[in-house]
């Protein structure tokens, strides 16, 4: 796993205050019509993940960063995420179009989770972020970057995650963030992205500060993007 200094020199390479949106590459992205109708409804996406619930604080201050994103630039994004699917994902595991395609796999991983939760292989703990900058996620979604606030913090988020890439080992490096909100597949209005450009500026110039809590770690199976069902924790509750 990569050092907690090469970590912050890695995503300072795409999180940082110029903001990029291309709309053409955006309409574009496979990835995003997967998710997206042409019409900015969710399609039914499948697939599981383990992801960190948000303290109610912090979903209100992310709420209000939406809310500021959806009044402003209306076009540019899909359908709003409800407040309550806001999340931070630590690990990634399966997802596809076709529940089909992916069952067998979806299978043996949750089959996977469920020997790391029962064996109590998370201890409670808790991890302090803070936000690094909002930032185009492969012309998919608009996110914020987050970056743990001490090596330690950090030692403690990838220790975690290390723990789940035996489950599934992913093609991609671990950048902890929180989807603000997918973009609209279907044309932009010039105006707004101009619009888009001076918000993300003024969130960037604010760092939130929170913690997450391993007592919020699930696992979970999604069917779209604004649909997500908690099927077990990994760390019994008191």
């Amino acid at each position: 796993m990569e050092s907690f200094c090469y970590f912050k020199k890695r995503i300072s390479e795409f999180e940082n205050e110029d903001f990029r949106f291309d709309s053409h590459e955006i309409s574009r992205n496979q990835s995003l019509k997967n998710k997206v109708a042409e019409d900015g409804s969710f399609k039914a996406f499948y697939g599981d993940t383990v992801v960190f619930g948000l303290q109610d604080y912090t979903k209100m201050q992310i709420k209000k960063i939406v809310d500021d994103l959806y009044s402003n630039c209306p076009s540019l994004f899909a359908e709003r995420l409800t407040a309550n699917t806001f999340h931070m994902t630590l690990h990634d595991l399966n997802s596809g179009i076709e529940l089909s395609d992916i069952s067998s796999d979806c299978f043996r991983s949750e089959l996977a989770c469920l020997e790391i939760a029962q064996s109590k292989a998370v201890s409670p703990d808790t991890i302090n972020l803070k936000s690094n900058f909002v930032f185009n996620m492969v012309n998919t979604s608009l996110v914020m970057g987050l970056i743990p606030e001490t090596e330690e913090d950090f030692e403690k988020l990838t220790s975690l995650y290390q723990k789940f890439d035996k489950v599934k080992m992913l093609p991609y490096p671990f950048t902890p963030h929180i989807t603000l909100g997918y973009f609209s597949p279907s044309g932009h209005k010039k105006e707004e992205v101009n619009v888009l450009r001076k918000l993300v500026s003024g969130f960037n110039k604010t760092t939130i500060h929170f913690s997450i809590d391993t007592r919020d770690l699930w696992y979970q199976k999604f069917t779209g993007m604004n649909d997500y069902h908690n099927l077990f924790y990994f760390v019994q509750k008191d």
